[in-house]
């Protein structure tokens, strides 16, 4: 059974520039509801760079929901490449894109030598196949199966 998505970005107060992304979904196991928050302090390059994804989208995506839903995917895919980053620092090692998914860490997405089309190849390329990797936990799998 896939999950119930909702999610949403909602910026909690203009002066304190607090980002947070709510993912609703549905356990596969038990089929609880599970709510998962993402909070971010946001700085002018993240929040410039948010500016951009909506304005990028809007001609792509018009509606607003689908909007908020790739920029939700691309910051949950971020999300797990600071985790890895972080697990590497603390002197762990890497989860979610280990083996043949390591070609699409987020860092390796943001290379300044991958051209533009190169970039959204690869970055298309990971929406498709994400959800296929066994070492995500089932929740960030549903969250990728069909983002693409």
């Amino acid at each position: 059974m896939g999950a119930i998505r909702i999610a949403t970005i909602h910026r909690v107060h203009p002066s304190c520039n607090f980002l947070q992304v709510f993912v609703l979904a549905k356990c596969v196991q038990c089929k609880k509801p599970l709510l998962i928050t993402l909070t971010k302090m946001l700085d002018s390059d993240t929040k410039r760079r948010i500016d951009s994804a909506r304005q990028i989208l809007v001609g792509k995506v018009p509606d607003p929901k689908g909007q908020v839903e790739q920029i939700t995917t691309a910051l949950i895919y971020k999300f797990m490449d600071d985790m890895d980053k972080e697990a590497q620092e603390l002197g762990g090692g890497v989860k979610f894109f280990t083996e043949e998914y390591e070609k699409y860490a987020w860092s390796r997405l943001m290379d300044v030598r991958l051209g533009g089309q190169a970039r959204l190849n690869l970055y298309t390329e990971a929406l498709e196949t994400l959800w296929q990797n066994k070492n995500h936990p089932a929740l960030f799998r549903q969250i990728f199966k069909g983002a693409f």
